[in-house]
């Protein structure tokens, strides 16, 4: 059976920029799989497969592209939403705001990959969320390579920064390219993380 599935416009073009600012000499190459004349609104999975494995062959680029594209696509996203919107998020107390922000990030992730799974929960004192049919975990991981979802974290805290100070930065704890059942991001308070940055540095410092 043919796989369907397909990712926006506004994903390629995240990922057209970040090549524009990080390594603009692969963006020859990467036409292979997006041309940039091609305005179609929608593009199909085996683009994103190509292009993806093309990136992962140079870790360290993998990374700085997917971060700089998932940073863009937060802005674009966080930029097009209508300023009462932006009020109620900043201004609500914090049960309240969550309401908003799960929203924010439901839509946030439709605009790059319309028929994304996604779960927003709040456990404890920390947010997580969860990607079951992520768009970068078609092929594997190379060990070392770390997470694969690299442009979902950029993604996430990018639409924390808009809306939440609550909070610290997402991290992937879980993926599927590295063998795990779905993709998982969770976000510590911002004091616990701040105290979690400081323990680190000083075992860094120790070392």
């Amino acid at each position: 059976m043919q796989d369907e599935t397909y990712v926006e416009r506004k994903f390629v073009a995240s990922l057209q920029r970040a090549l524009e600012d990080v390594a603009p000499e692969r963006l020859e190459v990467f036409a292979k799989w997006f041309d940039p004349a091609d305005r179609r609104p929608r593009f199909h999975i085996a683009s994103v497969i190509g292009a993806v494995g093309y990136l992962r062959k140079s870790p360290s680029l993998y990374f700085d592209v997917m971060k700089t594209a998932g940073e863009y696509a937060a802005q674009w996203w966080c930029s097009e939403l209508p300023r009462f919107q932006k009020t109620i998020i900043n201004s609500w107390v914090r049960l309240g705001r969550e309401h908003f922000v799960r929203g924010l990030f439901r839509g946030g992730i439709r605009s790059i990959h319309r028929d994304a799974q996604m779960e927003f929960q709040r456990k404890e004192e920390s947010l997580v969320v969860t990607v079951s049919n992520s768009v970068f975990c078609r092929t594997a991981t190379p060990s070392g390579n770390g997470p694969g979802c690299v442009y979902y974290s950029a993604f996430f805290n990018g639409l924390l920064d808009c809306t939440s100070e609550d909070y610290s930065s997402f991290e992937e704890s879980n993926c599927r390219a590295r063998g795990d059942s779905v993709c998982r991001f969770q976000t510590l308070p911002k004091e616990l993380g701040s105290e979690r940055e400081s323990v680190d540095v000083e075992a860094t410092t120790t070392a």
